[in-house]
């Protein structure tokens, strides 16, 4: 309303902005605002018969906007990992005219625009490289207008993953151990996920399958193993490829490697023990100790060393046995037996008997096989004598020396029963024997060249 206007009959209104409605003609009127309606300036004029009058200065209105209304709710943003990404949550509204975000640990507190927070004001909340803690915290907006009190409606949670960490881990059925040996090996992952993949390195050289375990018999000393594992693991997965730690091998081709049973034969009285401690033990039957190669060795006229049972492999698969003996005489019309293995199925056999040509010359036999060496020995003379096996060949060492190679076949079970100076019958050794060791592997010619010594032998543990 405007004072009355002196001389005025009528009022005319008007006004600048939009959506405004005037209703009377009076200095006194009712303007009704649309929910579209602007602001704008209100102005009024005096009017009657003679014409317009002076139009008044300038009522301006400022129209708010409506209500704060939240139109879409802020929702769950991609889970992100720990340390990493930058997930917002957004509100939409109309009629705002401020924001303020909050987050909610044990209650609900306002989120400040610093830090990792940022647009903490606005329609829009960014948080950058959240930690894991945060994980499940829950964000809303309150939004605030100017013709009523804030509203807030919904709220939306933040998932933070913690990450995994792949790693893998390998181990060994042995780290130390003999030339030969098989040596499995295995991968342990951690976090490697539904199907890890494996590659195995031999001195960095790629071998094996993808496989948690890799395997090999012909490794060397010094060879390093490691193991690179690549993982499938979601979410969050970190260090993959991951390569495992090293293990370093150390093979060693010493004597003592695979030595299944050693008899030193050094006892004054009793049975045959087994040196190694391996506990294949020789029954004795009519048999003494006397000044032998080294030390003592076991003597006989008539009788023999049984029950020494050692499964060496003979015949088919590998395995050496190495010995010294001194005859003293031969037997008339019997075997002079110095080594039975296997009598059943000729594993492997050495001995001396009168019916081959030359009497009494040096004979051996196997699987398929026999051999002749051609002479009788000495009576009062220390001989070495090694016989290996590799499952294909045999070979016979005299003196340190490998005078046959001979070729196995058939078939045959391992040997595991040794009988010395006598034969399964009963036939006798006239003489000593000493230093016999068995092998479950093939003895190389250098190991047998050890084993002689120049004719000094050698005595476990070598």
């Amino acid at each position: 309303s405007v004072p009355a206007i002196a001389r005025a009959t009528s009022y005319t209104w008007s006004y600048s902005g939009t959506g405004a409605s005037i209703v009377g003609s009076t200095n006194a009127v009712i303007v009704y605002f649309s929910g579209s309606a602007t602001s704008g300036n209100l102005t009024v004029k005096g009017t009657n018969a003679c014409g317009n009058g002076t139009i008044s200065a300038d009522y301006p209105i400022a129209v708010n906007s409506t209500a704060p209304n939240i139109t879409a709710q802020p929702t769950n943003p991609a889970a992100v990992c720990t340390g990493t990404g930058a997930p917002s949550f957004t509100v939409t509204a109309t009629g705002a005219l401020t924001y303020q975000w909050q987050e909610f640990i044990v209650s609900w507190n306002n989120v400040p625009n610093t830090g990792i927070y940022s647009g903490a004001y606005s329609a829009t909340l960014t948080i950058t490289n959240p930690t894991l803690g945060m994980n499940a915290y829950k964000y809303r907006c309150v939004v605030s207008g100017a013709c009523t009190s804030s509203t807030t409606d919904g709220l939306a949670t933040l998932t933070v993953n913690s990450n995994l960490t792949a790693s893998v881990s390998i181990g060994a059925t042995a780290t130390t151990f003999c030339s030969g040996t098989n040596v499995t090996f295995t991968a342990t992952p951690t976090n490697g996920g539904s199907a890890p993949a494996y590659q195995w390195k031999v001195n960095g050289s790629n071998v094996g399958t993808n496989s948690a375990t890799y395997s090999n018999s012909s490794l060397t000393n010094g060879n390093t193993i490691t193991c690179v594992m690549t993982s499938n693991a979601t979410p969050c997965l970190a260090g993959s490829p991951s390569t495992s730690n090293t293990l370093t091998m150390t093979v060693t081709s010493a004597l003592t490697c695979n030595l299944a049973a050693y008899w030193k034969f050094d006892e004054s009285s009793g049975n045959a023990i087994d040196a190694t401690g391996n506990g294949n033990t020789g029954t004795i039957s009519n048999v003494t100790y006397t000044s032998g190669k080294i030390n003592n060795a076991a003597t006989a006229s008539n009788g023999g060393i049984s029950n020494a049972s050692c499964s060496w492999g003979a015949g088919k698969a590998g395995g050496t046995v190495s010995f010294w003996f001194n005859l003293a005489g031969f037997v008339s019309g019997a075997v002079d037996q110095m080594v039975n293995a296997g009598w059943t199925d000729y594993g492997i056999r050495c001995f001396t008997h009168d019916w081959v040509s030359p009497a009494n010359a040096l004979f051996f036999d196997g699987l398929g096989w026999s051999y002749n060496a051609g002479y009788a020995p000495s009576t009062g003379i220390w001989y070495h004598i090694v016989l290996t096996s590799n499952g294909t060949n045999a070979k016979i060492y005299i003196n340190g020396s490998l005078v046959t190679t001979q070729t196995i076949s058939g078939s045959s079970s391992s040997a595991s029963n040794f009988i010395f100076m006598k034969d399964a019958g009963g036939s006798p050794m006239n003489g000593r024997l000493d230093e016999v060791g068995i092998w479950t592997r093939e003895l190389s010619s250098t190991e047998v060249t050890t084993l002689y010594n120049s004719g000094n032998a050698l005595q476990y543990p070598f």
